[in-house]
């Protein structure tokens, strides 16, 4: 026995000895291995005991309680552990809390009323057993029932107290921490969803988006602005010359920085059977790691991510996967509730509140999270099964990370060029220059999904921006400000990339829309913003986030003044010197942006499947003219509408090929159905 002492379950509670053996028998010697007496009742229930003798084993040497044990070791889930502890104190079980709109408060009006037939505080009456507690009332009022979420270590004490008084068996009802929590937390949405939605520009207004800009950078602009339309007036051939000398700057920057980059990056590692190294501390010890997904008009996809889901390699008793819906999207909630879902995965309805973003989801269910570590997912991914793993090492071995981003690969490189080339961005970006941005320490602007947060450090910072539509990148530049480190990791989060070229322009839109959101929160302060980043990390900020903004802007101008005077050239036209050292400089800055990402793209997708896509480099004048039509289009929203939140629709890797281009009427009658479905709920959206 552990220290060599007897400990029955009345006795370890702290009450009276009476009737407490009877409830659960002490241990017999008749020549088997000890099998801790907390425990000896599961025996009955048909667990093996040789289960329960290791776990009384494991308990000794690691100090926690037996049943808490047998839950880490997965022979019973902590729900499982307490419906057979609940039937065996001839108590009920619910595998929910308490109705959210009928909890009676512990401190309430209510407590010791006199038509309470048991006492409405459950503060004295349940205070040796766990502090987990809820009380149901009726509709009049007055307590009903009494919700106990307890450990398997706290099971002990209660069965002591129903020795004690067996009529409290009527009004307790057992349940998990989790489901407890959950209800508790519903009770008071209100303050929760207002807070998800105006916490960040309540509590730290210079680092929200919520104002798009302020007073002194809108002045900056107007007279920016007014400056450069009196420049043109005055002397446009000149002022032509200057400012595309000033965005060629910015062009010129992103140029070379791509040549570093080129130096340094090495092929993307692409393979998804790539076991993950074997962790230094055993499952038993792992913490507790939180699973995020917000979820809008996805109904279609919940089956695929469930299962994607709860392939992941973690224990089932420290994983807890919350996925979110929104209040007002029925199809979706029905479609989680239908699901087949283990007590790893809890339904987290979001009330109905503006701005309708992801990041307000998020930080609605920041509150309810629990462990140490927490990873957002989006509803059609599918993630390497050790990615958690992964990521623990990783945590574990570098104690200045905040975050760490696993890289993006697309699977549906079957449906067409916009896929294809969808494919080989993210392959450069998430395979190669992402791993040498961790190298250098340099501020990463994270992907909308797969980042690993430590939980603490993600509370600190306050969570995500609801009004910032590319959420991602801004918090990857908030840690950096906050003096921590953003890293990579190797195993992979397979995903959906849009085919539909309408689909695509808003999803990209909506990105750009966010960095240059971005970049106007942290250019408001830039002498704060540079001291707490510092010089070198600063200048990596504006390589990272501000020259790639200005260069999907300049690239259209820099193509159609190179079109245009070489035409003028074809024609017979004599160019004048400004007109040739525009052409020289521009020329220069196109062939240069496209060679260098060009080189990018070899050395990302050399040796890996992607390999088979290195032809398409030569469409990149394409489709680099197809993100500066976003970059334009999110100019043009940053102004009208900055929070509007274009939501990429899912399902269509899930159809044979389609085309970027053609219209949906022209697909098969299958085809037709699911994009109707699709561009119904991107309609609502």
């Amino acid at each position: 026995m552990r220290g060599g002492e007897h400990w029955g379950f009345g006795r370890r509670a702290g009450f009276s000895d009476a009737g407490a053996g009877d409830v659960f028998p002490s241990c017999r010697d008749d020549g088997h291995p000890w099998v801790d007496p907390d425990i000896e009742f599961l025996l009955g229930f048909g667990i093996a005991r040789h289960a329960a003798e290791q776990a009384s084993a494991q308990a000794a040497i690691s100090g926690r309680h037996p049943g808490e044990e047998l839950v880490r070791a997965g022979v019973l889930s902590r729900s499982e552990y307490l419906e057979l502890a609940a039937h065996h104190l001839d108590i009920d079980f619910a595998n929910h809390g308490p109705d959210p709109d009928r909890l009676l408060s512990v401190a309430g009006s209510n407590a010791g009323s006199a038509d309470a037939p048991i006492p409405a505080d459950p503060g004295k009456l349940f205070s040796r057993i766990g502090h987990r507690i809820a009380v149901e009332t009726k509709a009049n009022g007055t307590p009903d029932r009494y919700f106990l979420a307890l450990d398997p270590g706290e099971i002990p004490r209660l069965a002591g107290l129903l020795a004690v008084k067996p009529s409290l068996k009527k009004r307790i009802v057992l349940t998990t921490p989790a489901r407890l929590q959950t209800s508790l937390f519903e009770a008071g949405r209100g303050r929760y969803v207002d807070r998800a939605a105006s916490g960040l520009s309540r509590l730290r207004p210079a680092h929200s988006a919520a104002r798009t800009a302020t007073v002194a950078q809108k002045v900056v602009l107007l007279v920016f602005l007014i400056s450069l339309i009196a420049a043109f007036a005055l002397a446009m051939t000149t002022t032509t010359l200057l400012v595309h000398a000033l965005l060629g700057a910015f062009y010129l920057a992103l140029v070379m920085f791509r040549v570093l980059l080129c130096a340094r990056a090495t092929p993307a590692i692409v393979d998804a059977e790539r076991p993950v190294p074997p962790s230094r501390v055993p499952d038993r010890d792992l913490p507790g790691y939180c699973v995020l997904v917000a979820l809008r008009d996805e109904a279609e996809q919940v089956a695929d991510l469930v299962a994607n889901l709860a392939a992941l390699d973690w224990p089932a008793d420290r994983l807890e996967i919350l996925l979110i819906c929104e209040g007002d999207d029925p199809a979706t909630i029905a479609a989680v509730r239908a699901a087949d879902l283990d007590e790893r995965f809890r339904l987290l309805v979001c009330p109905v509140a503006e701005p309708r973003t992801k990041p307000k989801a998020l930080n609605y269910a920041l509150p309810l999270c629990s462990g140490e570590l927490l990873v957002l997912y989006d509803a059609e991914d599918r993630p390497h099964p050790g990615q958690l793993k992964e990521a623990f090492n990783k945590f574990a071995r570098e104690s200045d990370l905040a975050v760490l981003q696993a890289p993006l690969y697309v699977h549906n490189t079957h449906q067409g060029w916009l896929c294809r080339m969808f494919a080989i961005e993210y392959v450069t970006q998430f395979g190669s220059v992402l791993p040498v941005l961790e190298r250098w320490r340099s501020p990463i602007p994270l992907g909308g999904t797969s980042n690993h947060f430590r939980l603490d450090v993600l509370r600190r910072c306050g969570g995500w921006d609801p009004h910032n539509v590319t959420e991602d990148a801004d918090l990857g530049f908030r840690f950096a400000r906050m003096g921590l480190h953003c890293g990579t990791l190797t195993l992979a989060t397979m995903e959906e990339a849009p085919p539909l070229m309408s689909v695509w322009l808003k999803q990209r839109t909506r990105w750009i829309k966010g960095w240059l959101q971005t970049l106007l929160v942290h250019t408001r302060h830039p002498v704060r913003a540079g001291r707490e980043l510092g010089f070198r990390r600063t200048v990596l900020f504006h390589l990272v986030l501000t020259s790639l903004v200005i260069s999907v802007l300049a690239h259209p101008v820099f193509l159609l003044t190179t079109i245009y005077l070489a035409a003028q050239i074809a024609r017979g036209v004599t160019l004048g010197f400004p007109d040739m050292a525009l052409l020289a400089t521009d020329m220069f800055n196109l062939i240069a942006g496209y060679t260098t990402y060009a080189a990018l793209v070899f050395i990302a997708v050399d040796d890996n499947r992607y390999r088979r896509l290195r032809h398409l480099v030569f469409t990149i004048p394409i489709y680099w003219i197809l993100v500066s039509v976003a970059g334009w289009r999110a100019v043009y929203q940053l102004v009208v509408e900055p929070h509007l939140w274009e939501k990429t629709p899912h399902g269509f890797s899930r159809l044979p090929e389609v085309s970027s281009i053609a219209r949906p009427e022209r697909a098969t009658a299958a085809r037709d159905e699911m994009l109707e479905t699709i561009h119904e709920s991107w309609g609502r959206a």
